[in-house]
């Protein structure tokens, strides 16, 4: 009887301790769509799920830290994110939207990165012919203008309101030629590594993508060249200026105070950007991250809205 009693007690005790042992986990109490674009290599989509873009990587560890929410995905392209966002009350967030004082205005948001400017994407045998300001960054006027120098652009886009402007008052005789943009640009891409253009404008990490993801550009020899003046964008993530926007993005604004000085947080999206690039902006990305790192002051925080949500009538 004993024995039965000791037998007993001890598989009692054995049990206690391993639920003791056991994680904790957090009740899921509500939950978030996270709204998604096909848009690689910030967003890289497989079987309508993220998995290891740049936007992916970043919102992932933020909703790591996020054990009481339940998530779901939406693909959708730009118009439709809008539409979802302007709805009445929508438990939905954007994870890849541009921070402006608009976007500020119309939602409550989170930078979470910070978007490098265009550059020009050039054959490495005629770097030395690009014009260069004496910090070795492209004179854009100066490029377009040239018409020497075989350029092509994609019509009907918008790159930043100088860049646009400086294609808009470029020579007659400009060397600069506007293309129809197909997979990512790769088929400008592609004329540049057959030596049929010199170069192009484009984000460096849509190059590096499609460098490593296109069998015709695989050992193409084309560099990435930072232009004068260029100026970052922030990006992040949006969600409505409703009660429940708010208490979401004061969560992920929090999360992301913490994680602004995790190196891995910092740079887990490097593979899309040279050394070269990253040395260009290495002091505007730290005092990105120093401002991210500062606590939340909800006062900063517009009003919530009720009913419907304000117009998306920007870029995201």
């Amino acid at each position: 009887m004993m024995s039965r009693w000791i037998r007993q007690s001890g598989y009692w005790f054995l049990s206690l301790c391993l639920l003791s042992a056991a994680p904790v986990r957090a009740a899921v109490v509500d939950e978030i769509t996270w709204l998604l674009l096909d848009l690689p290599p910030w967003m890289i989509l497989v079987d309508g799920k993220p998995t290891e873009g740049m936007s992916d990587i970043r919102r992932r560890m933020v909703f790591d830290r996020m054990p009481e929410y339940k998530q779901t995905f939406v693909v959708a392209p730009t118009i439709r994110i809008k539409a979802i966002m302007e709805e009445e009350n929508p438990k939905a967030c954007f994870a890849l939207s541009l921070i402006t004082p608009a976007h500020e205005k119309r939602f409550y948001a989170a930078p979470i990165e910070q978007v490098l400017p265009h550059s020009v994407i050039v054959r490495d045998e005629i770097i030395a012919k690009i014009p260069r300001t004496k910090e070795g960054k492209v004179d854009f006027a100066a490029l377009v203008n040239s018409p020497s120098l075989r350029g092509l652009i994609n019509k009907g886009r918008s790159y930043s309101d100088d860049i646009d402007e400086k294609v808009a008052k470029r020579a007659a005789n400009s060397g600069l030629s506007y293309v129809t943009s197909i997979k990512g640009n790769s088929n400008a891409f592609k004329m540049l590594s057959q030596g049929r253009a010199d170069y192009t404008v484009e984000y460096e990490e849509l190059w590096m993508y499609a460098k490593r993801n296109t069998a015709d550009l695989s050992s193409a020899k084309l560099k990435a060249l930072p232009i004068d003046n260029a100026k970052l964008l922030t990006g992040g993530i949006v969600c409505p200026r409703t009660a429940w926007g708010r208490d979401a993005i004061i969560k992920i604004r929090n999360i992301t105070s913490q994680l602004a000085s995790n190196p891995e947080f910092q740079n887990r999206t490097n593979r899309w950007q040279s050394p070269e690039t990253l040395s260009t902006y290495k002091v505007a990305l730290d005092q990105f991250y120093k401002e991210m790192g500062k606590p939340l002051n909800l006062k900063e925080l517009p009003p919530i809205l009720i009913g419907r949500q304000p117009k998306w009538e920007n870029n995201i």
